[in-house]
């Protein structure tokens, strides 16, 4: 289930047969709108609707996304508790020009610094090096990627 950051009391989730009505809308929504995109999140949003106001909204600290921004106070430090990779980009992939090309013409500019922060964190579990092979990038390597940033907008502008 693809639905950003999601917490719940396992104990309500199975007394009010969550799963299946969350089955019973996607079931109603592929055969009525067999193309419609993100299924399993429209599923999701009539079930919490159906719940008339029982859920809680949690902040957007929890589900923050790669393509949007948030204010950062005087010492540049922010709260985020999750980063929503929500692009074809995911950290744990190579990072290539392309893709920093394609995240700056999608509002994304900032978007490897996010690979770099969940780097930075994930590297420091044990055993994360036999599931990934990429490390966060160094100083020097984030300003030469700052270099093909600011190239790359130049590029936008004059487009």
């Amino acid at each position: 289930m693809n639905v950003g950051f999601l917490g719940f009391n396992n104990k309500i989730y199975t007394e009010q047969n969550f799963f299946e009505k969350l089955s019973e809308y996607y079931q109603l929504i592929k055969r009525e709108s067999p193309n419609a995109k993100l299924l399993e999140q429209i599923a999701f949003a009539l079930v919490i609707e159906s719940t008339k106001g029982k859920f809680k909204k949690i902040p957007e600290t929890y589900n923050h996304r790669v393509l949007s921004t948030r204010e950062s106070d005087d010492n540049f430090e922010f709260d985020t508790k999750n980063i929503h990779f929500i692009t074809k980009f995911k950290p744990w992939k190579k990072l290539e020009k392309n893709i920093i090309k394609w995240a700056i013409f999608n509002n994304g500019s900032h978007i490897y610094l996010y690979r770099n922060l969940w780097l930075d964190y994930a590297s420091k579990i044990e055993g994360f090096e036999i599931f990934c092979m990429e490390k966060p990038l160094t100083v020097k390597q984030l300003v030469g990627m700052e270099m093909h940033v600011v190239r790359c907008f130049n590029e936008k502008l004059t487009h």
